[in-house]
């Protein structure tokens, strides 16, 4: 029962001090961007609930930025009013350990990492995509049909299909297909059209395919064909196992696209080499980015102990100059990263290893 208690108490003197900060940072992310984006905004016209979702969508600067300052400092005012309350004196006195002291603050990181895990999975990508088309609209209501033309080409099937029209949000529906299938050697062995493609259970059926055959110098041989036999038909197209959201994945800027997206598309593209290390390095990033709020907060704790003694204006200074330095060992492995200096794995976890390391070996002091 007493632990139970202590990580209630523990828990509400943590979370309002985090929430204040959330709250803070992002109105002076939002004060600051209106000074660039407010005279656009009158211009356009634009509504207020346009507005509200357009800073809504600005998840990356909060899974980034926001919510590990947010933790780091609510950690370390936090401790510091519990030192200099004397508080974690009298818990150790009582026999609570310094690890068990440390469970409620690391369990509310580690539930902040596994949200913006989910948040750079599920939301981040389709709000960076809607965010960044809303800008270039020059804030105007963004048209509701999104169409847009494709081609794409499987270096594994050796495979080029060119798509005249389909809506990413429905991308089982194609519209004027073309699909060029090639020889291991690069040369055109025939093409397949269509009016119409549609992707039901797992393959592809195409309205009304013709198929136009050449042979080894590329001439055609003969005219095209009709493969429905009895003329106009829907015929099912097991050979061609292409998903449509390869196609929306490769419709998509690289920014734009989840962590599996971008996974599949380098698998999928082998062939692809320009900005190999930074692609590489992105998906690392993706991945290490939300971990920043465990991190902090496992290197805040012992932090905030050792300093709950000091006056609070050091204590700021302090703070300042140890989040700033998470960050910069963090661009330093950004750098190097990208650039193929290093792995791009090391480069993304870089400042995440460098300051859980420190985290372990301030926490065995302060035990």
């Amino acid at each position: 029962m007493r632990v139970k208690l202590l990580d209630r108490y523990l828990l509400r003197e943590y979370l309002a001090p985090v929430f204040y900060c959330l709250a803070a940072f992002y109105m002076v992310f939002i004060v600051y961007s209106l000074f660039r984006d407010l005279p656009q905004f009158l211009e356009s016209q634009t509504s207020f609930p346009l507005i509200l979702r357009y800073y809504a969508c600005q998840v990356e600067y909060v899974v980034r930025f926001i919510l590990p300052a947010s933790l780091f400092f609510g950690t370390l005012y936090t401790l510091w009013r519990l030192g200099r309350n004397n508080e974690l004196t009298a818990m150790r006195a009582s026999g609570v350990s310094f690890t068990r002291m440390m469970a409620p603050f690391l369990l509310v990181g580690a539930a902040l990492s596994l949200a913006s895990l989910a948040l750079n999975e599920t939301a981040m990508p389709a709000a960076k995509e809607w965010a960044a088309e809303f800008m270039k609209n020059r804030f105007r209501p963004l048209p509701g049909a999104r169409t847009r033309i494709c081609k794409f080409y499987s270096s594994a099937k050796h495979r080029e299909w060119t798509i005249d029209r389909f809506n990413p949000d429905l991308p089982g529906e194609l519209v004027g297909v073309k699909v060029e299938q090639e020889r291991p050697d690069g040369t055109r062995a025939e093409l397949i059209t269509a009016d119409r493609a549609e992707y039901l259970d797992e393959q592809w059926w195409f309205h009304n395919p013709k198929v136009q055959r050449f042979d080894a110098n590329q001439d055609p041989l003969g005219a095209p064909e009709s493969l429905a036999p009895d003329g106009y038909a829907v015929i099912e197209m097991p050979a061609l196992t292409e998903r449509p959201a390869d196609f929306v994945t490769h419709s998509k800027a690289w920014e734009f696209l989840s962590t599996a997206e971008m996974i599949r598309h380098l698998a999928i593209q082998p062939e692809i080499t320009q900005d190999l290390s930074r692609r590489r390095f992105d998906v690392q990033q993706r991945l290490a980015l939300p971990w920043a709020c465990l991190v902090v907060t496992l290197f805040a704790v012992p932090a905030g102990s050792r300093g709950s003694r000091r006056s609070a204006l050091a204590g700021i200074f302090t703070a300042m100059a140890l989040f700033g330095s998470f960050y910069a060992v963090s661009q330093v492995g950004a750098f190097l990263g990208m650039r193929g200096l290093t792995w791009p794995w090391l480069g993304a976890w870089l400042g995440n290893i460098v300051f859980s390391l420190a985290a372990v070996a301030l926490a065995s002091e302060s035990r």
